[in-house]
């Protein structure tokens, strides 16, 4: 089976994608991802991604799936407000803050993340009308 390290050249010029499945692969780079602002579902899980910087451009999202990964900072995602699900269970997520404005949510998965009760009471206060799976 082909491994991905990186997202290479030609994927980067589907700038009209609207949905983009790279799920268990090893990769650890994202940055290619930056043009594809169309995307409305993109799946990530099971790969070596700790920088998700440059998903904050991509305004479009619905649906991200990041399980699995090495992502401890997710202030990114704070910019995603058209987002309605959210899949970032077993990572190394220390800190939730960044998601209490994203009123769209309606499924969040965080399971398996250094996380405190207390921060997922604030946050559920925060997002009412969200499934938060912890």
């Amino acid at each position: 089976m082909l491994q991905l390290y990186y997202i290479t050249s030609p994927l980067t010029d589907l700038t009209n994608l609207k949905r983009l499945d790279l799920g268990e692969n090893t990769i650890w780079d994202i940055s290619a991802l930056s043009k594809m602002n169309k995307l409305e579902e993109l799946i990530l899980i099971t790969n070596n991604i700790s920088n998700i910087n440059v998903l904050s451009g991509l305004k479009s999202i619905k649906k991200l799936y990041l399980g699995n990964n090495q992502i401890n900072d997710i202030t990114p995602l704070s910019e995603l407000t058209e987002l309605n699900e959210l899949y970032i269970h077993d990572n190394k997520i220390t800190d939730v803050s960044a998601l209490a404005n994203l009123k769209n949510l309606k499924i969040l998965q965080l399971n398996d993340n250094p996380l405190t009760e207390d921060q997922i009471t604030n946050l559920q206060k925060a997002l009412p009308n969200c499934e938060i799976q912890f």
